[in-house]
């Protein structure tokens, strides 16, 4: 049997943590005997972690390989799924994916677990600061703690990984508008300061490093919900954002993070569509010497940009179109 320790001394900390070493501690005891409160703990996430530093040991848990089948076949009959440029993935050495943020995150399982199937190299996510309670469970599917050191590990120990710039900004930005701006990148965090840690780290890593822009095309399509599409079209979404914008900061800060939780929330009522989704991996952005961060999120961004543009050919959503693509057939001309 096991039980979380989460008692009135340690609740203090849970605000402050974020994915780390320490986190709420596992008390372990056998089924005929009673856990007690000592500070001897059979597992904790620093213990897995070092374990997850294998492709071996990540790719053979029961786990991944069972959410990864159910993802594979879902993907391969429901979205007739299709993956271009794995050829751009190294077979070797470490190397970071950068990717959109949907408004669903039904891709996110796509984009993480299926590649694997096609270069055997399992990909690790970064996660959010705020989900450690479940870390302990997408640990076992690749998801890592999103802090620099955590993701300098992977990294040296020549791993691939994966990380999303935009952020939740970027998926309410598609959210907007009805799915206008669905396919523009967002690298600017809620406090208006430019989304770059990501080439920051690669710059750590040194001449030669690959960061990988990749999507999935007709992600935005592959859910409908009407509670987006309403809040869109009655323009609360820019009237939400603009009155938070004027606020004292503490109270916008807990009106941001009351918006973050009812799109969670209401995520959960959205609808699947069996449109056409095709994952691209672009050709790695090196890094090279004299590179910035500044000068290395651009290339990043325009090499990201470019391959939207040739292979989604739209900014907005459209079901219609990923409909068309999902069930297109030839017609067979009669002499």
């Amino acid at each position: 049997m096991v039980k979380v320790n989460m008692t009135v001394s340690n609740l203090s900390s849970l605000a402050t943590l974020r994915l780390k070493a320490c986190q709420p501690k596992i008390e372990c005891c056998d089924e005929n005997e009673s856990c007690s409160s000592s500070d001897s703990y059979c597992t904790n996430y620093s213990e897995l972690f070092e374990r997850h530093l294998s492709d071996e040991w990540l790719s053979s848990r029961w786990l991944y390989k069972m959410v990864q089948s159910i993802t594979v076949i879902y993907a391969k009959y429901f979205h007739n799924y299709t993956l271009e440029g794995a050829h751009h993935i190294p077979k070797d050495g470490s190397a970071m994916f950068v990717s959109l943020h949907s408004t669903h995150n039904t891709d996110i399982p796509i984009a993480a677990l299926v590649p694997q199937r096609y270069t055997g190299r399992p990909i690790r996510c970064l996660l959010h600061s705020w989900s450690w309670w479940y870390q302990s469970i997408f640990i076992r599917l690749g998801g890592i703690a999103g802090t620099r050191k955590s993701v300098r590990q992977i990294f040296d120990s020549n791993l691939l990984a994966a990380c999303i710039p935009g952020g939740v900004e970027e998926a309410f930005l598609h959210v907007a508008s009805n799915g206008k701006h669905a396919y523009e990148l967002n690298w600017t965090s809620f406090s208006g300061n430019p989304r770059r840690g990501f080439a920051s780290l690669a710059l750590e890593m040194g001449p030669g490093f690959k960061i990988i822009p990749c999507f999935n095309q007709n992600s935005e399509e592959m859910r409908w919900n009407p509670f987006y599409e309403i809040w869109s079209f009655l323009g609360l979404d820019y009237a939400y954002g603009r009155a938070i914008r004027r606020l004292p900061k503490g109270l916008r800060n807990f009106l941001w993070s009351s918006a973050l939780v009812v799109w969670v929330t209401l995520g959960i009522f959205a609808i699947p569509i069996p449109v056409k989704v095709t994952g691209h991996v672009a050709e790695p952005v090196v890094v090279e010497e004299g590179d910035t961060v500044e000068s290395l999120a651009i290339r990043v961004k325009e090499r990201f940009e470019d391959l939207i543009i040739s292979k989604q050919g739209r900014r907005h959503r459209s079901y219609w179109q990923g409909l068309k693509e999902r069930f297109a057939f030839k017609t067979v001309k009669s002499d």
